[in-house]
Order: C-alpha cells, then structure tokens, then sequence
C-alpha cells in the first residue's frame, strides 16, 4: 500500500513519464509558431541594439537595455501562461468523461463501489474510470461543477478554477490518467492504479474535511 502523503506525487511521476509525454503532444500550430516568431524577432531586435553589452558606456545605455530586458521577461511570462491555456485546453478539448444520462444518474459512491470491485477483478483501467467519475459526481453534489453529459473535462476544470486554484489543479492532474485511459487505449496497471486511486481516497477525505469545517464554523 502506497502511502497516502506521497500519492500525488507518484501520480505525478508517473503522468511525467515519456508515455504520457507522447499521447498529449501536438503538432505546432499556427498560435506557436507565431509566438516563436516574436520571440526571436525581439531577440534580434536587442542584438541590434546592444551588439555588445560592454560598449555601453553611459548610464541611459544601461537604463535602456533594463527596461527592454524587463518588457521581454514580461512578454515570456505572459506568454508562458498562454501557452499553457491553450496546451491544457487541448487536452481535454473532445473529452466528455460522462458519455450517457444513465451514468450521471449513478451516485459518487456507486462509482466508488465499482471501482472497488474492478480492483479486485484486476481490471484497473476500468477501474480508474470510475474513480474519476465518483470524484466528478462528488465535485457535482457539493455544487462546485455541473455534471453534464456533453461537458468536457476542459469545461470542468475552468469551473473549478473559477472557484478554486487549487481544487482545478489538483483535478487537472487527476484527469490525466483517466484521459491516457478512457480515450487513449492504455491499460493501467496495479503501480500505476495505487496512487490514482490514494489521490481520489485523500481528495475525498479532504473536501469532507473542509465541508464539515464549513458547516461548524
């Protein structure tokens, strides 16, 4: 049994494997390479304009090239988080975890049960579905999503994110086996089942925590 305090990073480690790396990789595409294009002209623009750093002898030289140097951390950065959006949007772009009406009708705990029995059957990657499906029903129950058949797990997360950073993150992670799973055609084994399974045991564990702590305070 794996210990609970270090299944997320074990997930983590896993989801960072070259595998995984693969299956969500994309072709550049236009958005990219347009902003490589920036990039590298800003790059040369500076060049231009202080082909040698040495030779910049007075103190506006120095003032100037700050200032440059500062738009274009500014410019990475910002870009940065672009970048990522639209990578993370990708993702989960055609992705709707809940296929049919009849699974949105069965509780997180029903799911939670499945889950289980797959387990002991040795079918994790079914397995896994259902665990992902409890912690959605459950996200649903406490009313910090909307569960809905024609959602995808892009349009989940930006609702969590609306209302929690950290709960969007940590769904985020979570998503991404059961992407590489459900829709991916990879079969999750037993090491890679375990810290799946202890992140959604804690993610449970932790939300009834912080519900309980609402309702007393």
């Amino acid at each position: 049994m794996i210990d609970p305090n270090h299944a997320r990073e074990e997930l983590e480690h896993i989801l960072s494997d070259r595998e995984y790396t693969i299956y969500y990789e994309d072709h550049r595409g236009l958005i990219e390479k347009t902003i490589d294009r920036i990039i590298n002209w800003i790059v040369e623009q500076i060049s231009k304009l202080f082909p040698n750093l040495e030779g910049v002898a007075n103190g506006n030289g120095y003032l100037i090239f700050g200032l440059v140097v500062t738009g274009v951390v500014l410019l990475l950065i910002a870009l940065f988080f672009l970048i990522r959006t639209i990578q993370r949007k990708r993702r989960f772009r055609d992705n709707k975890p809940l296929h049919s009406l009849s699974e949105k009708e069965w509780t997180y705990e029903m799911h939670m049960k499945e889950a289980e029995n797959l387990e002991n059957e040795g079918d994790f990657t079914k397995a896994t579905r259902h665990l992902f499906l409890a912690i959605l029903l459950y996200f649903d129950k406490r009313e910090w999503l909307l569960a809905k058949p024609w959602k995808t797990n892009w349009e989940y997360y930006d609702e969590l994110r609306s209302r929690s950073k950290e709960r969007a993150e940590r769904f985020f992670v979570f998503a991404l086996l059961f992407d590489r799973a459900t829709y991916g055609g990879h079969q999750v084994n037993q090491n890679e089942y375990e810290p799946f399974k202890q992140e959604a045991i804690s993610i449970l564990k932790q939300e009834e925590t912080t519900v309980r702590q609402e309702v007393n305070g």
